[in-house]
């Protein structure tokens, strides 16, 4: 009995170093180390699972049995190794429940192998090392309930510690214990609770969703909240009025809990004001171009001279963040017309494109008159444009199958794009055109009509550029060669000086490392704190002064910032994002939990605040505060989903002005 015992704590320990070999090779290549308190966690929760296994072995020690037991590390290697694959391809980890938008993308499988770092298959060294010393065994582990029933307890002890560690875990604005019920936040999960843990939560919901109780929200009083950073005290009375009488009354025969929670939190909002940019470009057109990784690379005096010229003589946001959600051009578009947090569950404009989302800009501008429709060069291969863009106001909206495009080898022209979508708005009275390009979509590292078009311009004014970063430019050329056609064509119509032109990013070029992000960017320290996300946003009205606008703005703040320019009949409080040219704090929300604001930066992974001036710290109230509204932002965008609220809500995003 005692060989037996020996060999099976043996079999225990080789089996929890493999595991957590490959666990030290993931967080090898993350940029933080873990906490004391969660490598603890991580290692109850392998030896808990280790245990476990060996129970299940000594039941019935088979050839087949013994194959289970030496593959399931070799399993967890391969899941380590694509999950620091995929946040470096695509810039986010991926999930079970999120895979089904990963699975669009097969055509890039080889691509993805091919693009794996080598150190990423270090995972496979410990399970290698664990199938050799297993093998060599030559005690094999038979069934002995006494043993059995010590090595389960050994499984539940650890387990229970580790549940306990999740219990100790410090508030960081994220409950940890939710997240592990449910690990929708995948970065927080996979840093708290390793890749082993992660994978089997996230298998376990998926196969068993958990019931989702009504969210926590905390509706924060003005004693928690702390003046602006530079109150400013307007002479003019920009005070906006909202009429909400029939709002009350219908809260208060509302018999939904939860849309009763979600009347309740909207109308305890701070209503923005308006202020001296509201109504700026009033009764002007708009195109609202959506750029695919649009990038400060992209910003060339010589290379691209309209993007530098609409820079220059444009208004330059240059604190303005993209952030990354889990299918990122469909959740950045939808950020950008609905203001509202996507689900970390889902992609959710697939999962939610029957909603109706009424408070989006398309409807805003659909409510005042003007002609709405949408335009993107490729089709609706990845995202469910056509029916989320009818249930937001578009009346008409053409992708690459409906217009008559020269197809070419990889992602199609941004030229062509705007050559095929001018005339079917120039000649409106008023028109709003939301268009998508795809010219500057990755691979840069291979070969492509666009990426190889323009190489010898390239050559000529930056031979010292790498051949990835060439193709990236060739691209944006292509797309420079479209804004100019877009300019030219709204001039010759004469309405260049009557027309807005917002141009932002879905997010940064992916496959392409923070290191050479950092090497090709001038303007600023990439590097440094969330900067890896910092994209341009431009607004460019030949008729307007150029601006420099420093404000912490993000996608989410796009709809309001816009709605108030245009002076469109809309309510602020339905929005995460605030007007940037208003007093209200502009937080930047990631999917992780993390967030900016005026004065730093906060990780939710480490619960820990980073101040911008340490000389001008921020209030800790003012940083709980912050938390509360990222949770809550969260939270409530969830039950906006859930419920399709603003179909059962649809004349609060037609408000009444109170004069």
């Amino acid at each position: 009995m005692k060989t037996q015992i020996k060999s099976i704590l043996f079999q225990l320990i080789a089996l929890v170093c493999a595991f957590l070999g490959i666990e030290a090779v993931f967080y090898f290549h993350q940029a933080a180390l873990p906490s004391a308190l969660t490598i603890v966690r991580i290692l109850l929760f392998e030896i808990s699972f280790s245990a476990i296994l060996i129970s299940l072995a000594q039941l019935k020690y088979t050839r087949i049995m013994q194959f289970i037991l030496v593959l399931i590390p070799f399993l967890f290697a391969i899941y380590a190794t694509a999950q620091m694959g995929f946040i470096t391809f695509l810039g986010n980890y991926v999930s079970f429940k999120t895979a089904g938008q990963a699975g669009k993308i097969t055509e890039y499988v080889i691509e993805f192998i091919r693009f794996l770092k080598p150190t990423y298959y270090l995972t496979f060294i410990f399970p290698v090392a664990y199938a050799i010393f297993h093998f060599r065994q030559k005690t094999k582990l038979i069934f002995n309930w006494k043993i059995t029933l010590i090595t389960v307890l050994v499984s539940l002890i650890t387990y229970f510690g580790a549940i306990t560690t999740i219990q100790m875990a410090p508030q960081t604005g994220m409950n940890l214990m939710n997240i592990y019920k449910n690990p929708t936040f995948i970065e927080t999960a996979l840093r708290e609770f390793g890749t082993q843990r992660f994978v089997l939560r996230d298998l376990l919901t998926l196969a068993f969703p958990p019931e989702e109780d009504v969210p926590v929200i905390e509706i924060i009083t003005p004693d928690e909240t702390p003046e602006p950073l530079e109150p400013e005290i307007p002479e003019v009375d920009y005070t906006r009025n909202i009429d909400d009488t029939s709002w009350i009354n219908a809260m208060k025969t509302e018999e939904n809990e939860t849309i009763r929670q979600l009347d309740e939190y909207f109308m305890n909002q701070k209503i923005s004001d308006k202020n001296e940019m509201t109504g700026y470009f009033e009764g002007k057109n708009l195109i609202y171009i959506m750029i695919e990784a649009f990038d400060y690379i992209a910003i060339d005096p010589v290379l691209t001279p309209t993007l530098y010229k609409m820079q220059s003589e444009g208004w330059d946001f240059n604190n303005y963040y993209t952030p990354k959600y889990s299918c990122t051009t469909g959740e950045s578009e939808f950020i950008s017309l609905t203001s509202l947090v996507p689900s970390s569950a889902v992609c959710t404009p697939n999962s939610y494109s029957k909603n109706a989302f009424y408070h989006s800009i398309l409807t805003l501008f659909k409510n005042k008159d003007y002609y709405v429709s949408a335009y993107h060069n490729w089709e609706d291969e990845f995202y469910d444009r056509r029916e989320l863009y009818q249930n937001m106001g578009v009346e008409d909206y053409w992708n690459i199958e409906q217009m008559n495009f020269k197809i070419i080898q990889g992602w199609q022209s941004d030229d062509e794009l705007m050559k095929e979508a001018l005339p079917h708005f120039i000649d409106k009275d008023k028109f709003m055109s939301l268009i998508v390009t795809s010219s500057m979509h990755f691979p840069y590292d291979m070969d492509s009509t666009l990426g190889n078009r323009y190489r010898k311009e390239i050559d000529e004014v930056h031979p010292e550029y790498s051949t990835a970063i060439k193709r990236y430019l060739s691209k944006c050329m292509e797309l420079d060669k479209g804004l100019n056609t877009l300019l030219t064509e709204l001039e010759k119509a004469e309405k260049l000086n009557d027309t807005v032109i917002v141009m932002f990013a879905d997010h940064h070029p992916l496959k392409t490392s923070l290191e050479t992000l950092t090497e090709y960017t001038s303007q600023f320290d990439r590097s440094y704190a969330l900067n890896e996300d910092k994209t341009p946003l431009i607004i460019y009205n030949a008729a307007s002064e150029s601006k420099d606008i420093d404000t912490v703005a993000s996608t989410f703040d796009l709809v309001p910032t816009v709605a108030n320019l245009f002076n469109l009949n809309y309510d602020p409080r339905l929005y995460v994002g605030k007007d940037i040219f208003s007093n209200d704090e502009n937080t930047v929300i990631f999917t992780n939990g993390d967030w900016i604001s005026t004065y730093g930066w906060f990780k939710a992974s480490e619960g820990i605040f980073n101040n911008f001036d340490d000389s001008n710290p921020a209030p800790q109230n003012w940083i709980d505060s912050q938390n509360k509204r990222v949770s809550n932002a969260f939270n409530i965008s969830l039950m906006v989903y859930k419920t399709d609220y603003f179909r059962k809500r649809d004349w609060i995003t037609n408000p009444v002005i109170k004069e």
